[in-house]
């Protein structure tokens, strides 16, 4: 990529497919993070086929433009090779997402599906056909948006074929029928693969599940799908027969499009869907989870945001109280008449109550404390365009507390007097020179104090060590994996000038740098890895700095792994915080 001058700068590879490699770039002429897609240069006879689907998808990603769908910037061809620079979009796959839920409630599950059918809705317009829609081609970002990706073997309607006649293409978990008797497919295939997604969101598992691919591919062509409220109760009759409806072998007998597959869901959940900012809200939420959930339990949208905050300490989780309005009116009444009582009797400095609120029906449960300073105030603007951790910081934001009324002291005021004398004598002037001296001098502590919290830029400490923790398996035995991103969480808040500038359990990051596996000849099996960076409350990242991480196996051809949970050491980088 060096012919493209200093325009393009890899930071690292993201990923491998059949057709090429992703990596992670950065725009340095617009100062912007961009995947850049390599086509595979392979020699034999297929060579010229790739090359023609890698410039099909291309020309399919140029006609679309929709938020449901990743965005193309641009295609480079060159001498041996081509390049897509396309839209990094950071987050998890929603196969990573499905690892970690696994069962989720159908109103999350429709919601999610929705998005991706006005996804593909918008291309099938304009005559683009995925034919791989898969979890691990639907992404769910940081802000929350899903999005549709990889159009690597979508096919322009009535264009020439490039696959050959009889050969199929598409992942076989998700292939409608047509597509494994060797067929085209058409706006019915996405269709079929919507349904495909849907059955696992609820069910935990494909409809159709096989040790072998023929066993697969004959089960797909003749059965049909086990039960779903067997799996998930809680699931609509309507939804099932949907669903079912989505998964016919034939293609007659699915719905024709995406949008009637979405006008369907929206006529069976009812009110049930969940809006676009609540989705957000939502899927944002669920970015801060690493390990996979335990047992059976169908997640629900509670359940997320009751497992986010306390995992992350900034989620608010709404419940829902009783108001009972007798006791509402009697408080009222009696506050009303002390109010009065005390106005009659002639006091003459006048004492400010609080009035109560009008009762709040929805209540929400207490976030972890945390210290005052590291409030930061926030407009909200109904919009969502922010890191997840700017959100956790708006969403926790506590509104600020009515200053309590003070009553004036007079030494006038009426006394009961016992005979002809006050029960309390008058505060002699010294007295009140005392007390007024003490006020003032609380008061200067309480600025200094104020004054050690610093309120602008934050630098790190750099040099400080920070204890991480693995979230994630890593094997020798995983090839792929190599040079691929590892997931850990801060073990520890850091304090700096006065202020949490990284919060205990802030996502971490690293990267796997040596990977042998057990079969390789007569060396010892080894899993390496360093450890690069972890996010700050501002949403910005610390650089790390570790040593190489490195775990070799006893004895040649045993495997090696490290293990979720075990601990490690990095130390922080120079920088600044907000």
């Amino acid at each position: 990529m060096s012919r493209q001058g200093s325009q393009y700068e890899i930071i690292q590879k993201l990923g491998e497919g059949g057709m090429g490699t992703v990596y992670l770039a950065k725009d340095t002429l617009i100062n912007r993070l961009v995947a850049i897609k390599q086509l595979h240069r392979n020699s034999g006879s297929e060579e010229e086929s790739l090359g023609e689907r890698f410039q099909a998808e291309a020309l399919a990603l140029a006609r679309l433009n929709h938020p449901n769908i990743t965005h193309l910037y641009s295609f480079i061809p060159q001498e041996d090779t081509y390049w897509m620079i396309m839209e990094y979009v950071e987050g998890k796959t929603l196969e990573d997402w499905l690892l970690v839920h696994k069962k989720i409630t159908h109103q999350l599950a429709a919601s999610i599906a929705v998005q991706i059918l006005d996804g593909l809705h918008h291309a099938h317009r304009k005559g683009i056909i995925h034919r791989d829609i898969k979890p691990a081609n639907v992404m769910i970002n940081e802000e929350g948006e899903v999005k549709v990706m990889d159009f690597g073997i979508a096919r322009m309607r009535n264009a020439q074929r490039i696959t050959s006649h009889g050969k199929s293409v598409g992942t076989l978990e998700y292939m409608a029928p047509e597509q494994i008797q060797g067929q085209e497919g058409d706006e019915r295939t996405d269709v079929y693969a919507v349904g495909n997604i849907l059955y696992e969101m609820l069910c935990g598992k494909t409809p159709f599940q096989s040790d072998t691919d023929y066993r697969l591919m004959k089960d797909k062509l003749e059965k049909q799908p086990d039960s779903i409220l067997q799996e998930n109760p809680t699931v609509p009759k309507s939804l099932e027969k949907i669903i079912f409806k989505a998964l016919q072998r034939h293609p007659k007998k699915r719905y024709q499009s995406a949008q009637d597959l979405k006008k369907a869901i929206e006529k069976s959940m009812g009110g049930a869907l969940l809006d676009q900012s609540t989705l957000t809200h939502v899927l944002r939420a669920s970015q801060v989870f690493t390990e996979p959930q335990r047992g059976n339990e169908i997640i629900s949208v509670s359940n997320i945001l009751a497992q986010a905050k306390s995992i992350s300490g900034r989620f608010k989780v709404p419940t829902v109280s009783k108001v009972n309005w007798s006791f509402v009116i009697l408080g009222a009444s009696v506050l009303l008449s002390a109010i009065l009582l005390i106005w009659n009797i002639g006091i003459d400095s006048p004492i400010v109550e609080e009035i109560a609120e009008p009762p709040i029906v929805v209540t929400w449960e207490e976030p972890m404390k945390v210290p005052q300073q590291e409030v930061v105030n926030h407009t909200a603007t109904g919009g969502f365009n922010e890191t997840p951790s700017d959100m956790y910081r708006r969403i926790t934001e506590q509104p600020p507390e009515q200053s309590k009324p003070k009553v004036k002291k007079n030494a006038n005021i009426i006394k009961p007097t016992i005979n002809g004398r006050s029960e309390s004598e008058p505060v002699n002037s010294s007295e009140k020179k005392t007390s007024e001296k003490s006020e003032k001098s609380e008061k200067s502590e309480k600025t200094d104090e104020n004054r050690q919290v610093s309120t602008g830029p934050v630098d790190v400490p750099a040099g400080e060590t920070i204890l991480v923790t693995l979230r994630e398996n890593l094997s020798s035995e995983e090839l792929e994996r190599d040079g691929k991103t590892v997931r850990l969480t801060c073990n520890e808040d850091v304090v700096a000038e006065g202020r949490i500038i990284i919060r205990k359990g802030a996502a971490v990051t690293g990267k796997i740098v040596d990977v042998i596996p057990s079969s390789h000849g007569r060396r010892k099996a080894l899993i390496g890895f360093v450890i690069q960076q972890v996010e700050a409350v501002d949403g910005s990242t610390v650089k790390l700095r570790s040593k190489r991480f490195r775990l070799f196996s006893d004895a040649p051809g045993e495997p090696i792994s490290y293990l979720t949970g075990e601990v490690f050491e990095a130390k922080l980088r120079r920088g600044t915080v907000e």
